[in-house]
């Protein structure tokens, strides 16, 4: 991402993956892990930002 709207578009990330889990029972077994991973990784990004290095914190 390019720091444009990072937290939105993370936010809309992890209620897809929500979603992703409460749908398919199948990845119970051996996704919910993978899952609970990258939710953990978006809610932290939606937390704390994007971080320093990116195109929109640039003052011109």
């Amino acid at each position: 991402m390019l720091g444009l709207a990072t937290r939105l578009t993370t936010l809309m990330l992890f209620l897809f993956n929500i979603i992703e889990v409460v749908s398919y029972p199948i990845l119970w077994e051996g996704g919910f892990y993978d899952h609970t991973f990258w939710g953990i990784m978006w809610l932290l990004t939606v937390v704390y930002g994007q971080g320093k290095v990116v195109i929109g914190s640039f003052n011109l």
